[in-house]
């Protein structure tokens, strides 16, 4: 089975660093270091992504710009994005929260942590795929066994 894909997305370069090496045996691993290449990465490749590690704190297109572009094309409801940042208080989580990140993560990373986080998520979003597989075969088989039904009347 293929290592699923991660795009790590941060403007310094150290934090990549810290993050491939904590997922880099497990998972493969994409790097934008800033909004605009992160938006172009899953415009490219959005079936290929399972999740991203997003920091809030970037020049030029900040993650709550990411997250609301992602939104709007409807990739969030596909790649589950996790927010990774120095900023910390509540008001910064709550509104990440609440523009469509599935999970808040501050620095300084704790390497455990993060690799549990993002073994949560991507579990999430495995099980949540195959509910929708389930309820999309279900639907055609009803809609396959109505339609014989109407020709036996």
């Amino acid at each position: 089975m293929p290592k699923e894909k991660i795009l790590i997305v941060d403007d310094v370069e150290v934090n990549r660093e810290i993050l491939v090496e904590i997922l880099k045996a497990d998972y493969d691993l994409l790097q934008a270091k800033n909004g605009m290449e992160a938006v172009e990465t899953v415009t490219r490749n959005p079936q290929d992504l399972s999740l991203i590690l997003l920091d809030l704190m970037m020049p030029d297109m900040d993650g709550y710009e990411v997250l609301e572009t992602l939104a709007k094309s409807g990739y969030l409801n596909k790649i589950p994005v996790i927010i990774i940042t120095a900023a910390g208080g509540n008001e910064n989580e709550v509104r990440g929260l609440e523009m469509g990140a599935v999970d808040y993560i501050t620095k300084p990373f704790y390497p455990k942590s993060v690799l549990l986080r993002v073994q949560t998520q991507l579990e999430l979003r495995r099980n949540r795929m195959h509910l929708e597989k389930l309820a999309r075969l279900n639907s055609e088989k009803a809609a396959k066994a109505g339609g014989s039904d109407d020709k036996s009347k």
